[in-house]
C-alpha cells in the first residue's frame, strides 16, 4: 500500500506542476518568443538537475550506456515536443487547448508500448483514449 501511495503522489505532484507549466508557459509566451521561452525553462532545468546531481553525486553519472542513451533519446523527444508546444502557444493556441490536446501523448504510449515492449491494450485502456480524446474535443471548444 506504501508503495501504490508513492507512485500516485509523484503522480499528482506531475499533474499540478504540468498543470502550471501549461499557464505559466502561456503567460510567458505573451512577452517571450519560443527561443527565448525554451532558453529560461532550460536554465530552470538546469538548476534543478544540478541540485539532484548534488545530492545523488556518482550515482546517476555511472549508469549503464545503453539506457542511458535511451534516456537521452527521450530527452531529445521531450524536447522536440516542449519546442513544439511553446511555437503552439506563441503563434496564438490557447492554454487550454494546447495543453489538452499535446496531454494526449498517453495515447501515444499506450500504441508504442503494445508495439515495441508487447504490452497488452486492454478495453479500459482503449477507452481511457477514447474518452481522452473526447475531452480534448470539450476542452478545445
Amino acid at each position: 500500500m506504501a508503495e501504490a501511495q508513492g507512485w500516485l503522489i509523484y503522480s499528482i505532484v506531475a499533474l499540478v506542476s504540468w498543470g502550471l507549466w501549461g499557464t505559466a508557459l502561456k503567460v510567458a509566451s505573451n512577452g517571450l518568443d519560443w527561443k527565448q521561452l525554451y532558453f529560461y525553462s532550460g536554465v530552470a532545468t538546469t538548476i534543478a538537475i544540478t541540485i539532484l546531481l548534488a545530492l545523488k553525486r556518482g550515482e546517476i553519472i555511472n549508469a549503464d550506456p545503453k539506457p542511458a542513451l535511451i534516456a537521452l533519446a527521450a530527452g531529445f523527444m521531450g524536447t522536440i515536443g516542449y519546442l513544439a508546444v511553446a511555437n503552439s502557444l506563441e503563434k496564438g493556441g490557447e492554454a487550454g487547448t494546447v495543453v489538452a490536446l499535446t496531454a494526449l501523448y498517453p495515447a501515444v504510449t499506450v500504441i508504442t508500448a503494445k508495439l515495441f515492449l508487447g504490452e497488452p491494450i486492454t478495453a479500459p485502456k482503449a477507452a481511457g483514449v477514447m474518452l481522452a480524446i473526447i475531452a480534448v474535443i470539450l476542452l478545445s471548444r
